[in-house]
């Protein structure tokens, strides 16, 4: 349990100072202790008012709408049922070919909704559908549009199946641009026992928002994470990860063979933590102490490369501290608890009542 709230505890202070917006000032000047907490305020408050930008953006505004969302419940389940039962009678997609191969040339055209459950088709290299935004919509305001699909042959327990390899995949509403899914490239391992993904690129757009995923095996025991997220202006926030494991036989990994976890996560171009952690030793240790956690993870909080403090984790208070310059110390919870009832109020739509923290 002590663990889990470890874990837990680190992932989501992490998670709310890399969601934060622009905070920055033009000088990397070393500041005093009382700045720091100033800055780590302001941008927790600025990253409320950028989630608070994509949630009434374009993608979260027509989600709402299609899904009639409302206190987290969705009101236009039995109608987005009626419009894309019909759908059924021309595109499988759990359909394969002998070959477990999906068959994508088979399912391209262009459907339209005509009426309740009813679609007519016309030619098109794509799959193509048009549909109506939500209930209240008049016609088919909304289009999606999947093209680019390629695939890959990869051997599992000695038969060939073949996975996606690239795929794209858009949503319009009146002609604009809602949300994108671009699979530029997905690479598989050659293991026969476990293909595991080797290289991928992936870009997703959901106005007014950019999220770009980048993942590659640098050995057979290295890989590498980077995440982006950015809008129009500038970049909200970033994460790379670095992961080393003992050996490549990764049917047979077990805890121990896990054996470093290191990264930085970055808050524009101004405030990063940089973090290791001896993962593979912290999970073997049923029990781990105060001082065993401490010793195998290390993150240090920075603003404009200037120290802030340490993260560190406390027994008695069972959560994570941060330690600034000066020596003294403060629970994270100062700055997460009340992020998190905003973070309520913002996406109340979509979650509804969150339980207490």
């Amino acid at each position: 349990m002590k663990k889990i709230k470890l874990l837990f505890g680190i992932i989501l202070f992490l998670g709310i100072i890399i969601s934060c917006g622009d905070t920055s000032t033009d000088t990397n000047e070393e500041t005093t202790v009382e700045q720091d907490i100033a800055n780590i305020e302001n941008t927790l408050d600025n990253t409320i008012s950028l989630l608070s930008d994509l949630e009434d953006g374009n993608f979260s505004s027509s989600m709402k709408s299609f899904l009639g969302m409302s206190s987290g419940n969705v009101n236009s389940e039995d109608w987005i049922d009626d419009v894309f039962s019909g759908l059924e009678d021309y595109i499988d997609v759990e359909s394969t070919e002998d070959n477990q191969r999906f068959d994508f040339n088979a399912h391209t055209g262009e459907y339209t909704y005509a009426s309740s459950g009813e679609w007519t088709k016309s030619s098109s290299n794509n799959i193509v559908l048009n549909f109506p935004s939500s209930e209240n919509s008049s016609g088919n305001d909304m289009k999606m549009t999947i093209s680019g699909y390629q695939d890959v042959s990869v051997n599992i327990d000695g038969d060939s199946y073949y996975l996606p390899s690239a795929l794209a995949l858009s949503i319009e509403k009146n002609n604009d641009e809602l949300f994108a899914f671009n699979l530029n490239e997905l690479q598989y391992s050659d293991n026969p026992d476990l293909p595991i993904p080797t290289r991928v690129d992936l870009d997703i757009y959901t106005a007014p928002f950019n999220n770009s995923f980048d993942f590659s095996r640098q050995s057979s025991t290295d890989f590498e994470f980077v995440y982006i997220l950015s809008d129009a202006d500038d970049t909200v926030f970033g994460i790379e990860l670095k992961l080393s494991i003992a050996h490549d036989n990764y049917s047979e990994l077990d805890d121990d063979d896990f054996e470093e976890l290191s990264g930085e996560m970055l808050v524009t171009s101004d405030m990063k933590i940089v973090f290791d952690v001896d993962i593979g030793t912290l999970i073997t240790i049923d029990d781990p102490s105060e001082n065993q956690i401490n010793t195998l993870f290390n993150a240090s909080v920075l603003y404009n490369d200037v120290s802030i403090g340490e993260l560190e984790y406390s027994e008695e208070e069972e959560d994570i501290l941060i330690v600034y310059k000066d020596g003294t110390s403060e629970s994270t919870s100062r700055y997460y608890e009340d992020f998190l009832e905003k973070l309520e109020t913002v996406f109340f739509s979509f979650t509804g009542d969150w339980v207490d923290f």
